[in-house]
């Protein structure tokens, strides 16, 4: 349709008391926009502080100030669905949202502190990455479970969900039919003073899984249906 979608990162002067921060301080407002690519033209713009409560991040209001914003949302996906939906991905509340696209109204809250989907048994995720529509309707996530570690035992993996309806749940399923349920494909446990960070890369070339992991680490890579751990 001739559009292109990007992430902008406005920021707010404004009072965070209300969250445990300071009254003279500044939030950053994570946003998308559309743009027209034959005009330039903005068509939409999705604002996270009018949708999510700065309140449910994982971030620490306490150390922002004017000149180092509080990154509440830390949008990283944006992934517009064409049954007229978009899934975007909150780094800093660890969920995911379905937006109505025309409308930017949440429709769906997945993970984090306010789920609207139960949150079945190794399916929790932590500042995850890449959230990404599979055809059959599945999403797939980069989870960034060890960095910061937000749980004992913290991992970063990539994991494939399905939301399981009428009664949501959100369950941890692999991509290969002969795995078990809540099977982590490339998962890379957490050492000491490790943190994971960085994105997994589809390859599409050699048809199976890479991952960047850290800040100026190496890629690695994994055949096809292969699991690793």
């Amino acid at each position: 349709n001739d559009t292109a979608v990007m992430t902008v990162f406005p920021t707010i002067h404004c009072d965070l008391s209300a969250v445990g921060g300071s009254r003279d301080a500044a939030l950053t407002d994570a946003s998308y926009q559309e743009i027209d690519l034959k005009t330039g033209l903005v068509r939409r713009q999705w604002d996270s502080v009018d949708h999510v409560s700065p309140a449910l991040s994982d971030s620490d209001p306490g150390k922002a100030s004017v000149q180092w914003p509080f990154d509440f949302f830390h949008l990283n996906t944006i992934d517009p669905r064409p049954n007229g939906t978009t899934l975007v991905s909150s780094r800093n509340t660890s969920a995911l949202y379905i937006l109505d696209t025309k409308t930017g109204v949440v429709q769906l809250r997945i993970g984090g502190k306010d789920s609207e989907v139960k949150m079945e048994p190794g399916s929790h995720t932590a500042f995850q990455h890449d959230a990404m529509t599979l055809p059959n309707g599945d999403i797939s996530i980069f989870d960034n479970g060890g960095a910061p570690f937000a749980e004992a035992g913290g991992h970063a993996g990539w994991r494939q969900h399905v939301v399981d309806r009428p009664h949501p749940s959100w369950q941890a399923v692999a991509g290969d039919e002969a795995l078990q349920l809540g099977t982590d494909l490339g998962v890379c446990e957490a050492g000491d003073g490790i943190a994971f960070d960085e994105r997994l890369r589809i390859c599409a070339a050699c048809g199976g899984i890479g991952a960047g992991v850290g800040v100026g680490a190496a890629d690695a890579a994994l055949p096809p249906r292969q699991v690793g751990r």
